[in-house]
């Protein structure tokens, strides 16, 4: 709580930068920098671009102890009115409580609708 989790270690850096044109991306990384805070954190730079294509084609994020033991988060991005991403929400959860796949596909559904619920209410604005 109270920590800034670089773009290469979290959903939610991962869902945003995933979605930035080059140089934005790169200023991202730059900025909060490449850490590794568990043995799972991708800091290889090949390894991270793929990782946030994967990001880029399944519309989400996840950060499996990657910026914390025992930790699984999902992240999915807030497409704007254009189609750019501003920010992204995000759901926390102790490994173990995960569950199989049927539940791993209940998050995501959940928290894409929160995402599309939060675009929408933004437009809005």
């Amino acid at each position: 709580m109270g920590h800034i989790v670089p773009p290469n270690a979290g959903s939610l850096g991962k869902a945003i930068t995933a979605f930035q044109n080059a140089e934005r991306h790169e200023k991202l990384l730059r900025s909060y920098g490449v850490y590794r805070f568990t043995e799972h954190t991708i800091t290889d730079r090949t390894e991270l671009d793929h990782e946030l294509a994967r990001v880029r084609e399944q519309r989400f994020a996840t950060d499996v102890e990657e910026s914390v033991c025992d930790g699984h988060c999902f992240g999915v991005p807030i497409f704007g009115a254009a189609g750019e991403i501003g920010a992204a929400v995000s759901v926390s959860w102790p490994k173990a409580r995960v569950g199989d796949d049927d539940r791993r596909k209940a998050i995501l559904a959940a928290l894409r609708a929160t995402a599309g619920q939060i675009a929408a209410d933004l437009r809005t604005v």
